[in-house]
C-alpha cells in the first residue's frame, strides 16, 4: 500500500464505532476487531469538525509521514472523536495511526 493511500480523497474506509470490554465471550450481534502490538504514532487536534479532522489528516500525510522515519504498516486507524464544550460544533480528537520505524 501506498503510504497516501489511507488519505486519498474519496479512499474508502471501514468504519466501526467500537468499546473496549472485558468480557470473555463477543455479545450476540458485535464483531471483533483485532488490534496487532506495535507502534503507534498519536495526533491531536481541535476545531471546527469535520474541517479540523480533515486539515489533520492532510498534515500527518504531507508533511509528518515523510519527514519522520516510520511507514504504515497493516493495523486500523483508531480516531476518537467528541464535541468540546467550547462549541457545539466543535470536536477534540486524537488520530492513532499504526506505523513502524524504517532503517533510514
Amino acid at each position: 500500500m501506498r503510504q497516501s493511500d489511507r488519505f486519498d480523497e474519496g479512499s474508502e474506509r471501514d468504519y466501526h464505532h467500537a468499546v473496549l470490554i472485558s468480557a470473555t465471550e463477543v455479545p450476540e450481534g458485535l464483531d471483533v476487531l483485532d488490534c496487532p502490538a506495535g507502534a503507534w504514532a498519536v495526533f491531536e487536534n481541535a476545531g471546527p469538525f469535520p474541517q479540523a479532522l480533515r486539515q489533520m489528516r492532510g498534515e500527518v500525510a504531507a508533511q509528518w509521514m515523510p519527514s519522520h522515519p516510520y511507514e504504515y504498516r497493516p493495523g486500523p486507524e483508531i480516531l476518537r472523536s467528541r464535541p468540546t464544550q467550547d462549541a457545539p460544533t466543535w470536536s477534540d480528537a486524537h488520530l492513532w495511526i499504526p506505523v513502524t520505524r524504517t532503517s533510514v
